[in-house]
Formats: structure tokens, sequence, C-alpha cells
């Protein structure tokens, strides 16, 4: 099987399965050899959030010594991204033989009317590549929910951590926030220790306690009281954090509250034996990059990339930039997809634009970027549509916001791949106005 091969055969499958339940993955695991057990893991679940909380514990993980895996969901660029070891991604011919091992076992359940979905397959793949390579520790992150998420086929974990946990994938996890957090704490096992990201709404706490009770496994709360000297800039983020010092590459006071979340993480590690040096924690958080994270492109103006695409997410995308973009003229290019709030979200960033360029993600579920422009022109005059052409529509907001302003490219993550390329690359500098062709 070729890398090619491979990724058409990933994608050959249904991303969700029609059954709920574990016992695809288990199954698909046990025909596997169970390479889940070879190592220890970090799970991570959360609404938003997670996917930097994992990518902070790796990093620090790995300059502690540790031969440390990295599972994440879902790739910005490569879909290499979201399995790595010691900050490496799986190689082209890594991740085809991975798969083609699991494809066999994957085939002969099909052939019994019990299909693996697509997540369960990467998910068992990544398994597999991690045994292969010799991981002690993985940092996991939940792909959907965490009760029945594919990744909690895993024995209990060294730590299980929570991230923010919000509304979002409502259809799925329930429409209460209540119900939701009962999904994400499902990866709460008796035998591990658990961890809380600060600032949790009352009802969700109330659950994560509850759950945590129950399985008698002690609760680190993060404490966003005990952080201090918080300095949020475009060139990163310092803080301490009970008296200690760190700095981020990471921006936004969001990513600071996440940083604790991972320090008291990596508390809970060392309770359970693992040596993490105070000069690993403080280097892994420092080095960490994750793309399209209010990650920044050029300064002339400011171009930033973001991943938010629901209204948790998009509120701490407002709030970072109120505090680091609050003096320059800001410029908006957003797309969204139809099944997300996005009349909320397209509200809150057109409100804080002085002009706004929607456009779609590349995706069947995207929302008409006419429909996400008529909206933000309730905010924003300056709201127009751009389609699929987003070279236009940055170049036209690069215009309105001025060398000395800000641009802001937010919303699906479907979009990154894209953006990143086109930012990499000189871009056109069309009439503010659109072409026709493109309306």
């Amino acid at each position: 099987m070729t890398y090619d091969e491979a990724l058409s055969y990933i994608h050959s499958k249904e991303r969700f399965g029609s059954k709920p339940g574990l016992s695809r993955i288990r199954r698909l695991c046990a025909l596997t050899g169970n390479p889940q057990d070879a190592a220890r893991f970090v799970h991570v679940a959360g609404t938003n959030g997670k996917g930097s909380v994992t990518a902070l514990l790796a990093s620090v993980l790995c300059r502690a010594g540790y031969r440390t895996g990295r599972y994440i969901s879902p790739y910005v660029e490569c879909f290499n991204e979201r399995i790595a070891v010691d900050g490496r991604y799986i190689a082209d011919d890594e991740l085809a033989s991975a798969v083609e091992s699991v494809r066999v076992h994957a085939e002969r359940m099909a052939a019994e009317g019990d299909s693996p979905t697509e997540f369960e397959i990467i998910t068992a793949a990544a398994f597999l590549h991690f045994k292969r390579s010799g991981c002690q520790v993985v940092a996991l992150e939940t792909g959907l929910g965490g009760r029945l998420d594919a990744t909690n086929v895993i024995p209990a974990p060294l730590c299980a951590v929570l991230t923010h946990i919000a509304c979002d994938h409502t259809s799925v996890l329930g429409s209460k926030l209540f119900d939701i957090a009962k999904e994400k704490c499902g990866i709460l096992k008796a035998g591990s220790a658990a961890v809380c990201y600060p600032s949790q709404e009352p009802e969700v706490l109330s659950v994560i306690r509850e759950r945590a009770a129950e399985k008698g496994i002690p609760l680190r709360m993060a404490d966003a009281g005990a952080l201090s000297d918080v300095e949020c800039t475009l060139s990163g983020s310092s803080f301490r954090y009970k008296g200690a010092a760190y700095s981020l590459r990471l921006l936004g006071y969001h990513q600071c509250l996440n940083a604790i979340t991972a320090l008291e993480a990596v508390g809970a590690l060392r309770s359970r034996g693992l040596v993490i040096p105070d000069e690993a924690v403080r280097a892994g958080l420092s080095e960490t990059f994750f793309p399209a994270r209010l990650e920044l492109f050029g300064g002339s103006p400011a171009v930033l990339l973001d991943g938010a695409h629901n209204p948790d997410g998009i509120d701490a995308l407002c709030r970072a930039m109120d505090s680091l973009v609050a003096k320059r003229r800001l410029a908006a290019v957003m797309g969204m997809l139809r099944d997300k709030d996005y009349a909320y979200c397209a509200e809150k960033i057109a409100r804080r634009s002085s002009a706004f360029f929607a456009v779609e993600p590349d995706n069947p579920r995207a929302l008409p970027s006419q429909a996400l422009a008529d909206l933000a022109s309730r905010f924003c005059p300056q709201a127009r549509p751009y389609g699929l052409n987003y070279a236009g529509a940055v170049a036209a907001a690069k215009k309105a916001a001025g060398r000395s302003g800000a641009v802001i490219i937010c919303g699906s993550l479907y979009m990154a791949p894209g953006m990143r390329a086109l930012l990499r690359a000189p871009l056109p500098t069309p009439a503010l106005r659109p072409p026709t062709s493109d309306l």
C-alpha cells in the first residue's frame, strides 16, 4: 500500500459510525494486537483548547526525555500532522504500513457487516505506530465527545484532562451543557488522575467533580487566580503561575489558561511517578507551536489566522483581538460551516471589523459566502462575499486594514490549508470590490 492508497482507503470510510459504542474500535484493536496497551496515556477532552493542551503536554514530555506520541484531530495542512512521535510527523511510508496492517482486520470486520469508521481506522493505525515507535507516553486528543469516542478504548490513562467545555456538536453530544459535560467526562476512569481547566460553567464543574468522585480519582483544578504578570503581545505570551515564570509562542490570554491546565497535568503526572524537571516544563511550553491558532503572518498589516468556529472559540478569539490589536483598524475574512452557530460568530467578528469579507470553506457543509456576508452586513456595512476566492478576500482585507491595521482570518479549520499556503506566497492586489463571477 502506498501513502496515497492509504489516504484513499481512510477517506472511503464513514467518519462517524451509525451505531454508538466502542465495540468496533475494541474489536479492531484486539485484532491488531491491542497496540493501545503498549504505552501510557494523557487523555485530553473538551470543546476548545484540547489540541493546544495536547501539544503543550507532548512538548513537555518530549523535553523531559520520554519517547512521546501525540495524536490530534483534525489536521491543518497535512494528514500526517495527526500522528507524531517526539515532534516528528509520521512519515508517508510509516502511515501506509500502519494503515495496511489495520486494513486487513477492518476488511474482515466489514465482511461480517460491522465496518469500522474512518476515525476508528485512523485511531487504530495511530496506536500501532506508537507501539512500533516504542512510545512511552502518548498525549491523546479525543475526536468528538469522550465517553464513546474511539480514543476511549485505552485503559485508564495516567491523567485525564478536561479543557474548556461549551456547546458544540449538539446534534451528537446533546443540546445542554450538562449532557455535553457528561459525554466529555466519559474519559475519567478509576486508577487515573484528573485535571480541569479553570473557569468552567458551574453546571459543568458539578458534573466533573461528581464523575471524579464516583471514580475515586483525585481532581486538580487549574487556578486562574494564581496567574500573575500576564503579558500577551503579537510576539508571544508570558506569565507567572504560582510564582514560577513561563513563556509561550502561542498568542492570547486563553492560551495562558490552556498552559496552566497543562501545568496542573504535569503535576498530576509527577504524582504518578513521571520525572519531569522544571527546565523541561519551561522549555516545552515555550517551544510549542500549533498552526491556525492565532498564527501570525507578517506585521504590515498584522495577519492572524485562527480556527475559531463555535461561540466559545469566537469569544476567546474576540477577547484576544481586543487585547492584541485593540488600537488597529481591523478587517476580517471569515468562512463558516452551515451546521455551526454562524450567526453568533459572524456578529461577534463583524462588530469589531471595519470591513468583512466572507468566503466558503472547502467542505460540502460550507455556508454560502453571500449568506454570511448578509448576516455580517447588519453589523459591518462593508461586508462582501468572495466565495472560494481566498486570495481576493485576503488582498481586499489587507487593503481595508491598511499597513498599520490588522486582518483576522477565522472560522472553519477547513480553510486553514488554503489560507496558510496563500499567506506564504505573494498576494495579488485587486480592487476592493470582488469580481462579479465570485459574488
